[in-house]
């Protein structure tokens, strides 16, 4: 009954008209940008715009279905609810994953760069510190540095956590196609810089002395 009820309100709204269909296609496009950038206020008012444009200009009206189908409403609401919380338990996996693999990344190399005989999972030198935190401002985004510093732990992202919730048929795009397709580019951009570093060895190196050329 509640997929049936939730398929039926979706693709009420997708194709009861070439109006409904334009503005639940911008409505989807807008929320899969901002819940990508965890703009979730902007999500909540696009929402409202889009319920209200869809109330007054079409037949798909979620307002009316609403009053017209309350039992049949509570269900969506619930069962949409609790696929948020099962998903928001592997998004916030994937989250702190992905944070933490950052981070060590980017701290292995200032370990390397400033020859520290410590491992990633030490505490960074007394002495290091300024510049540890002037390594942090230039290698991660203010969001990335707002989510370090406000700490990982769930107590700390309760906020965060229940926007995946309420917002997670569109958070899981960016999770399984957004994320493995910028992986994917990011690799095949490795691949090729290491092809053509190879050719230049192969090529250039091998025949001439390019500081020659200066």
């Amino acid at each position: 009954m509640f997929i049936f009820d939730i398929s039926s309100l979706i693709i009420g709204a997708m194709f009861g008209g070439i109006w409904a269909s334009i503005f639940s296609t911008m409505f989807i496009a807008a929320v899969i940008l901002l819940t990508a950038t965890d703009e979730f206020w902007w999500s909540y008012g696009s929402l409202l715009l889009y319920t209200v444009i869809l109330a007054i200009f079409t037949p798909a009206n979620p307002f009316l279905y609403i009053w017209h189908n309350p039992l049949s409403s509570i269900e969506i609401f619930i069962g949409y609810f609790i696929i948020g919380a099962v998903f928001a338990l592997l998004k916030y996996w994937s989250f702190i994953q992905r944070v933490v693999q950052k981070i060590k990344d980017f701290k292995k190399q200032f370990i390397i760069d400033n020859k520290l005989e410590i491992s990633t999972i030490d505490e960074i030198p007394e002495e290091y510190k300024k510049l540890w935190n002037s390594y942090k401002s230039q290698k991660l985004s203010s969001s990335e540095l707002h989510k370090i510093n406000n700490g990982l732990r769930p107590s700390n992202n309760s906020a965060l956590i229940m926007n995946w919730i309420a917002w997670w048929p569109f958070v899981a795009v960016g999770l399984f196609v957004a994320d493995p397709l910028r992986k994917l580019v990011k690799a095949i951009y490795e691949h090729l810089v290491s092809t053509f570093g190879k050719m230049y060895e192969h090529i250039v190196t091998k025949n001439i002395n390019m500081t020659d050329l200066k």
